[in-house]
């Protein structure tokens, strides 16, 4: 990866690099602000041999004595001896005592959260080292430098610290960027379906609140041009032109794998995108159980695909307030609803098909639904809809296959209710408003929304 990849990576996770980067300095504040401060004093001695009589070498007498002096100053009897004379003020639990030996200079160290403890220990371990006869006899200490009260504690550093965890701050934040990243390419809706279901994805859906907040009919909404929808639509269109012209569908059904998925709004926004720039379409509504396609076009529930056994299709055959884009809808069926399609549905698409460019069916849902495979037999080409929040693949993918095997052609798949991204935002300025809205529902709408 380099600059130019690492820097657009971080623009597109920048928020979970931001998160990384106040992770490590809130760190490093508690790790610089919150712990105890720890204080340390340090008194200088002087050893020297007691050369007797008969003479020994000082230099072999001093490497023999000091480790003896160095043991003693560090023992837990001198420690105990001095805690039991010291102030309670002056005994904090954790003061630790260490000799350094260099030559014959000694230098006794004491810590503690208190400075006035640690210039008293160090200070307190001299005096008791000089002053211990069995060192006295062969060697002869004294007090260089006495220990003072430190000014400032040796921990914790709050300037390293902070500038530690910024730097280590940046590395984090870099790598955090890196791995949203890899993990949201690994979670991609559009790359899973591409390669669990081997089709592509044709479009991407934004979800559209404004359609339960209001009675206001999908193709309104989509007629007032200023919306993101209205456009991701049109860019489904486009993909969806070129799979068309290839492949001369007679009839393209639109479903999904499970209710609620929202194919019946796909439906009627591809029949309006696709009757925007000419084209003759007409929509019907297969989904004779649970209706809704009526809904999304504004049209009242009237006779339709049910009732072809006893009308002509022109007969129940509705404008839309769409130029260019009619539609059947379902009707109420008088027997099985199965019993109806498999019946009623070949003949709506053979009548339909001479007045139209393009035949889009709004079939049922997959899953427990059991004319299903029939509708998108009888159309030979399906789009799939599937709900970004509760796409099934493993499931999905079972069911595509089945229709493979029935000899359905899948054209491709929209992902319905794709969450808003931050880069989508500037969408906003790019977008323009048409003429005003044709019904008045939506010019209200409208209204209350500018």
């Amino acid at each position: 990866m380099d600059i130019r990849d690492l820097r657009l990576t971080l623009r597109r996770n920048w928020l979970f690099a931001i998160l990384a980067f106040d992770l490590c300095i809130v760190i490093g504040i508690a790790a610089a602000f919150l712990p105890q401060p720890t204080y340390r004093a340090s008194t200088s001695l002087s050893a020297q041999p007691v050369i007797a009589a008969g003479g020994s070498d000082p230099a072999k007498l001093t490497q023999f004595q000091i480790p003896i002096v160095i043991t003693t100053a560090e023992s837990r009897s001198i420690k105990l001896q001095i805690r039991e004379t010291i102030p309670s003020e002056l005994a904090p639990f954790g003061v630790s005592v260490t000799v350094l030996a260099q030559t014959s200079v000694l230098t006794v160290q004491a810590e503690s959260p208190s400075p006035q403890a640690a210039a008293y220990w160090a200070n307190m371990i001299s005096e008791t080292i000089i002053a211990d006869e069995t060192l006295a006899a062969t060697i002869r200490i004294e007090i260089l430098d006495h220990a003072v009260e430190p000014n400032t504690p040796i921990s914790p550093r709050p300037v390293p610290i902070m500038l530690a965890a910024g730097v280590l701050g940046l590395i984090a934040a870099a790598f955090a960027a890196i791995f949203a990243g890899r993990v949201r390419d690994a979670f991609d809706n559009a790359e899973l379906i591409r390669q669990r279901l081997g089709t592509n994805v044709i479009g991407e859906l934004p979800r559209m609140r404004l359609l339960r907040r209001t009675d206001l009919a999908l193709v309104d909404i989509l007629d007032d041009g200023s919306t993101m929808l209205s456009e991701s639509f049109k860019s489904l269109r486009s993909n969806l032109e070129f799979r068309i012209v290839a492949q001369q569908p007679r009839a393209i059904a639109v479903s999904s794998y499970q209710m609620g998925e929202g194919k019946s709004s796909v439906s009627a926004g591809i029949g309006w995108a696709l009757a925007s720039v000419g084209q003759r379409v007409i929509l019907i509504d297969s989904d004779l159980r649970r209706p809704s396609l009526h809904h999304r076009l504004g049209r009242p529930m009237d006779r339709g695909l049910a009732d072809l056994g006893t009308a002509r299709l022109d007969e129940v055959l509705q404008p839309t307030s769409s130029r260019g884009l009619r539609f059947v809808p379902a009707g109420l069926p008088d027997r099985s609803p199965a019993d109806v399609v498999a019946v009623n549905l070949p003949r709506a698409i053979e009548e339909a098909a001479r007045g139209a460019d393009v035949v889009i069916v709004d079939a049922p849902p997959i899953e427990m639904v059991a004319e299903t495979p029939q509708v998108i037999s009888t159309c030979g080409h399906v789009i799939l809809v599937v709900d970004a929040s509760s796409v099934n693949l493993p499931e999905l993918a079972n069911a595509v296959a089945e229709l493979r095997e029935q000899g359905a052609e899948l054209l491709g798949v929209v992902i319905n209710r794709v969450r808003r991204r931050w880069w989508s935002r500037g969408h906003d300025y790019y977008s323009y408003k048409t003429s005003p809205p044709k019904s008045p529902r939506a010019r209200d709408a409208v209204a209350s929304r500018s």
